[in-house]
This record gives structure tokens, sequence and C-alpha cells, in this order.
């Protein structure tokens, strides 16, 4: 195979990674993501190579395997690291990689910090200008959730709504339902006044 067919097998395998661990699938995510990662590795794709290890890193966070995820995140930095600083891809690549270490900081019980990176998520996805609305949306939503452990309820209710202006364009039904759950839930003059 060329390289451009590899990348594209290396990118397909990672977003069927995506899918299985978000039905639930956490062994067959695991397996397409080690799959993305080899292919990615023997063509020299840095940027398939970050993708398909932060996949890794979230099947980790999905096992609550903290120590894991912390290595992956490591071992995805190196890879991001070799795209140019100011680069879209570059940008998306760290918003990714602070929402898993937002999400390991806030399991481990250190709240400040997670609320700290998934801030940075939010604005590594902003500045990439090609993160997808339902990735921010789940940053936004992780957030959120950090926000209300750390008091910030008034904070909290607006990145919710904003969340879910995110997912406004998307078919994310299921995604947007949870997110209006959980603002009806925080905070019924919010949901309403989203709701109007």
């Amino acid at each position: 195979l060329g390289p451009e067919r590899t990348a594209v097998r290396a990118q397909i395998l990672s977003h069927l990674g995506t899918c299985a661990l978000e039905r639930g699938r956490p062994k067959e995510a695991r397996a397409r993501f080690a799959a993305s990662a080899e292919l990615a590795g023997e063509d020299g794709d840095e940027v398939g190579l970050a993708f398909a290890i932060l996949g890794q890193a979230s099947v980790a966070l999905h096992d609550e395997d903290l120590a894991e995820v912390g290595e992956l995140l490591g071992e995805a930095r190196n890879h991001i690291e070799t795209q140019p600083a100011q680069s879209a891809l570059r940008h998306a690549l760290d918003g990714l990689a602070f929402r898993l270490e937002g999400q390991r900081s806030v399991a481990e019980g250190r709240l400040e910090m997670g609320v700290s990176e998934l801030r940075l998520s939010r604005e590594s996805f902003v500045l990439s200008g090609v993160g997808s609305p339902v990735e921010k949306a789940k940053t936004l939503r992780e957030l959120a959730s950090a926000l209300f452990a750390t008091g910030r309820r008034d904070e909290a209710v607006l990145v919710l709504r904003d969340a879910l202006r995110s997912l406004d364009a998307t078919a994310a039904d299921s995604l947007r339902a949870d997110v209006e759950a959980e603002l009806q839930a925080r905070s019924r003059d919010s949901w309403l006044l989203h709701a109007a």
C-alpha cells in the first residue's frame, strides 16, 4: 500500500476504535487503536500515531488505569510536538490531549488541575478551527462537571449551555439529551432559557 492508503486505513481504524469505545466495547477499541498505531508507525505518520495513542489513552481512562493513561499521554505528546506549534492539526491534537489530562486529573482528585487542563482543551479546540462540535461539546461537558465539583455552579451552567450550542448543528442526539438533562437537573431556569 502507498503512504496515502496507509494513512487512510490508520485513520479509519482510529475512528472505528472511537466508535467501539463509545458503544461500550473497550477491548475492540483497544485492538483498533493498536492496529492504527502499528500502521501509522510503519509509515512514519506522527499525526496518525498521536491520534491512535490518544485513543489508547481513552480506553485506559475508560478502564480506570490512570497510570497507563499518563504513560500514553507522555508518548502521544512526543508525537504531537513534531507538529508546527500554530498549526490547526497541532491545536486539535492538543485539545484531545488536554481533555484526557483533565479527565485523569479529575479522576485523581486534583480538581483545580483538571479545570485548568480542560480549559486548555477548550482553547485548543477553538484555535484549531477543525475540531468537531461533538468533541468540543464533550470537552465542555467535562469542564462543567469539574466546575460543579469545585463549587463554581454559575460558570458550570454557562459552560453546559455553550456545550448545547455546540451541538445545535449536529446529529449527536444522545449527547445532546444527556447535556440537556444535566442542565435541567442543575439549573432549571437555565434549561428553560435554553429550551425557549
